[in-house]
C-alpha cells in the first residue's frame, strides 16, 4: 500500500482512488535502457466506466494525465500525478504531493500505471530520471495501462509527455565521474592511477612543546598505507609510531609522532627485499609521481637516499642523517593522505 504523510501525524494508508478492471489480458512490450527492462500492456477487458476515472480523456483531461497504482493490474493505493506541475509532470517517487493536498511516500511499491488518452509516459529506476529506464509508453486515443515488469517496485521517478512531444521524455544524464575508479587489483586494492589531480604538498608537523602535539597513534591513512604495503609486498613489521621530536630540528615534533609516518622493515642488504623497495620507489615516481600525489605520500627515505615528491616528478638527493636507513624504508604522508582525503583513498577499494 502506498503510506501517506501528514504534518505532525503518523503515517496513515490511504483507500485505493478506484478499482482494477476484473479480466485482463497481458502483453509483453520492448522497453529499452542501459538495462533491459520490461513491461506489459494491460487491455482492459471492462467497460469504459470500469476503468480509471481519473485518466479518461473526457474526464478531468486537464486535471490527470496519469494514475500511479502500488500493486498489479491497476490494482492497489494510487496517486494522481497531476498536469501543469512541476513535481505532477516530473514526478520522483520518493515523495509526491498528490492533488488531495497529502504528501505520498510510495515506499518502493510502484507496479502499474494508467496514462490518459494522448500521453506518453517513461519510467526510470533511478531518481531524478536517471538509471535504467523503459520506452516511451504512450496511450493511443484511450487509456492506456501498463504493468511493470522488471521495474516493478523499484521504479523511482516519471517523466510525462504527450505523444506529440516525445522529446520531452528524456532522462537525465549522469555527469561521468572526473576520476574514473580503476578496477580492483587481486588483492583487493585499486590498480595503480596513471594520473591524479592531487598536488605535491609537503606539511611538517607542529612544534615539539613537550609532545603536546602527538597524535597519540598511527592516523587512517598511515594504517592504510600499512595495509597496502602488505598487500602488495606480503607480510612485513611496519611500525613508526613515537612520540618524540624531530631528530634534524628539535624544535619540531618528529612526522613519527602526529602519526603520519610508517618505517617499513627491509633490508638493502637482501635482494628480494631490495628489489621490493625499488618497485615502491618505481610506482611512486611513474607519470610524475601521481601515485604518491594520489596517496598522500610526500618524502620517504631508503638506503642513504631520500625522496622528495613533486608535481611532475620525485626528486632523489643523498641522505646523511644519524639512521642510513637500510633497514627499513621511511615513509611519510600529508595532511590530506593522512584522512584519506586524496584521491587514491576515495576510488572503490582505496
Amino acid at each position: 500500500m502506498l503510506s501517506v504523510r501528514r504534518p505532525a501525524l503518523a503515517r496513515q494508508a490511504p483507500r485505493a482512488l478506484l478499482s482494477a478492471p476484473t479480466d485482463q489480458r497481458h502483453r509483453k512490450l520492448s522497453i529499452a535502457g542501459a538495462a533491459i527492462l520490461t513491461a506489459t500492456a494491460l487491455t482492459a477487458m471492462a467497460t469504459p466506466a470500469s476503468a480509471a476515472p481519473y485518466c479518461k480523456a473526457a474526464a478531468k483531461a486537464s486535471f490527470a494525465r496519469a494514475q500511479l497504482f502500488a500493486g498489479a493490474n491497476c490494482k492497489g493505493g494510487s496517486m494522481i500525478i497531476k498536469s501543469g506541475e512541476a513535481n505532477g509532470d516530473r514526478p520522483n517517487f520518493a515523495q509526491f504531493r498528490n492533488y488531495d493536498g497529502r504528501t505520498y511516500d510510495i515506499d518502493n511499491t510502484r507496479s502499474s500505471v494508467a496514462v490518459a488518452a494522448g500521453n506518453c509516459i517513461r519510467v526510470f529506476d533511478g531518481a531524478n530520471y536517471t538509471g535504467a529506464e523503459s520506452s516511451v509508453l504512450c496511450a493511443g486515443t484511450t487509456t492506456g495501462y501498463f504493468g511493470f515488469s522488471s521495474l516493478d517496485n523499484k521504479a523511482s521517478s516519471l517523466r510525462i509527455c504527450t505523444a506529440a512531444r516525445k522529446d520531452q521524455c528524456k532522462g537525465r544524464k549522469k555527469a561521468p565521474a572526473t576520476t574514473p575508479a580503476p578496477p580492483p587489483a587481486p588483492n583487493g586494492f585499486p590498480k595503480d592511477v596513471t594520473s591524479a589531480p592531487d598536488q605535491a604538498r609537503y606539511d611538517d608537523a607542529a612544534s615539539w612543546s613537550g609532545g603536546k602535539n602527538c597524535s597519540g597513534g598511527f592516523t587512517a591513512g598511515a594504517k592504510r598505507m600499512q595495509d597496502w604495503l602488505r598487500a602488495n609486498w606480503g607480510p612485513a613489521n611496519i611500525g613508526g609510531y613515537s612520540c618524540r621530536p624531530n631528530t634534524a630540528n628539535t624544535s619540531r615534533t618528529s612526522i613519527h609522532g602526529v602519526g603520519r609516518a610508517n618505517d617499513w622493515f627491509r633490508s638493502a642488504n637482501k635482494a628480494t627485499e631490495a628489489a621490493q623497495v625499488a618497485n615502491f620507489i618505481q610506482r611512486m615516481s611513474a607519470n610524475g609521481a601521481a601515485m604518491a600525489r594520489a596517496m598522500g605520500v610526500q618524502y620517504w627515505i631508503w638506503n642513504k637516499q631520500q625522496y622528495n615528491v613533486k608535481n611532475t616528478a620525485v626528486g632523489v638527493r643523498s641522505y646523511s642523517g644519524p639512521n642510513p636507513h637500510t633497514d627499513h624504508v621511511h615513509i611519510e604522508l600529508n595532511l590530506a593522505g593522512s584522512r584519506l582525503e586524496t584521491s587514491y583513498w576515495r576510488l572503490t577499494g582505496g
